[in-house]
């Protein structure tokens, strides 16, 4: 089991909102559509560079928003683009 520690900012979003610098990889389990529809353009919109959509076919990810999208099968090993030395082997339950 791989444990992580984090180091917490001073302020630790006191003052504001987190934005897109303060994240290496958004990972959506909401509702697929809304998703897809809705949150995907906003987070394009704010500059997301990543984010990982698990739908009934695996496990979509979105790259850039010039960078195209594409599916992660099962048995196949991804990293986040800002952490590829967080290599995940994709096993769906």
């Amino acid at each position: 089991m791989v444990r992580h520690r984090f180091r917490v900012e001073e302020d630790f979003h006191t003052q504001a909102h987190p934005g897109p610098e303060d994240g290496l990889l958004l990972v959506s389990l909401s509702a697929e559509a809304w998703d897809r529809e809705k949150k995907l353009p906003l987070y394009a919109q704010a500059g997301l560079p990543e984010v990982w959509l698990l739908t009934r076919e695996g496990l979509e990810v979105h790259r850039d928003p010039e960078g195209g999208r594409f599916l992660v099968a099962e048995g196949e090993t991804i990293a986040p683009l800002l952490l590829p030395e967080a290599e995940l082997l994709f096993q769906p339950l």
